[in-house]
């Protein structure tokens, strides 16, 4: 049988216990709530105690199929089990998996800092034992599981659409992210940084050739459909090429207004942000459509329509319809 330990966290009275029958009520107690499952299944799930012996079957299986651990207030006399903590789809060629958490919904267990500490100690010990990737998959509403995950180190990698389908014909798209071993880690900011670096000196001369009334150089086009081939680019990143790629790159002027100096100080603030991010690259409007919004924005400055202000700075010099796809890079910065 696995020998499982017991985990300490950063926060003193909660700790992760391994799954033991013991757990096996809480568990289907926590899972039925309906709050919880919206955050957790498609659609409304039964749960029976039936099936969580399957999961406690599969995790002391050899090897493991999930790995699953109870967050636990434990004090002198008495403990409570108040969420879980799974893993699962695991891949012991590769050493990956798939990472979930559920939290009992009382008030009195949120806003603790319970799943930050709960991840950080269980992300220590998957890594002891050789993980080298975690995903998480969330769908884009659940923002509390957003912030989590930027909070302890998951970096967007991409969205599945319409993962959710409703009867009212709306639907839920499904954000996934990436955790890496330490290991790993320290490769992929450099290869991010130089793809950075390069990118922001090809919209640089881009930027040049609009203020010039010409074309961009073939070799600068040729130089990003090589960038965008890196398969370690942020999704922000790989957007924004394909943006710049698809887009008409002729001068076309946009109307002259009053608002001018209203948009040089908009693209200052723009700029500001997206250097503060580290994307240099989207404090240019390069394409026909960002230098329209760029005055649609201006003219907002005037009817005080703070919140598209407020998207458009931190989208930097993507479009409206760039916004939505980006913005869970930048939830919970």
């Amino acid at each position: 049988m696995q020998n499982f330990p017991t985990l300490k966290t950063k926060v003193k009275e909660l700790q992760l216990q391994p799954l033991q029958h013991k757990h096996l009520n809480f568990i289907v107690e926590l899972l039925s709530n309906s709050d919880i499952q919206k955050t957790l299944f498609r659609t409304k799930t039964k749960i029976s105690k039936e099936k969580q012996l399957k999961s406690l079957e599969k995790m002391y299986a050899n090897p493991p199929k999930e790995i699953t651990y109870v967050l636990t207030i434990k004090k002198l006399l008495s403990e409570k089990y108040i969420g879980y903590v799974k893993i699962k789809l695991i891949d012991w060629d590769v050493k990956s998996c798939y990472i979930s958490i559920a939290i009992d919904t009382d008030t009195k267990y949120r806003g603790k800092g319970y799943a930050k500490a709960c991840y950080e100690s269980f992300f220590d010990y998957l890594f002891s034992l050789g993980f080298m990737k975690i995903y998480g998959r969330t769908y884009e509403n659940n923002l509390a599981t957003i912030k989590l995950n930027f909070a302890t180190g998951f970096r967007f990698i991409g969205r599945q659409q319409q993962f959710v389908l409703f009867p009212n014909k709306q639907s839920l798209d499904a954000l996934l992210f990436e955790k890496l071993n330490p290991a790993l880690e320290e490769n992929y900011p450099k290869r991010d940084a130089l793809a950075i670096k390069k990118l922001t000196e090809y919209c640089k001369e881009i930027a040049l050739a609009y203020e010039n009334r010409s074309t961009p150089p073939d070799s600068v086009l040729d130089a990003l459909r090589l960038l965008k081939a890196d398969s370690t680019l942020l999704p922000a990143t790989q957007l924004f090429i394909e943006e710049i790629l698809t887009s008409d790159l002729q001068y076309k002027p946009c109307p002259t207004s009053r608002q001018d100096m209203k948009i040089t100080v908009l693209r200052a603030s723009r700029a500001s942000h997206a250097k503060s991010i580290g994307l240099d690259y989207l404090a240019l409007p390069l394409t026909p459509d960002q230098r329209v919004f760029e005055h649609e924005l201006a003219e907002k400055i005037e009817k005080f329509e703070l919140h598209d202000i407020e998207n458009y700075l931190k989208a930097g010099a993507v479009t409206k319809a760039n916004w939505e796809k980006l913005r869970p890079l930048f939830l919970g910065k």
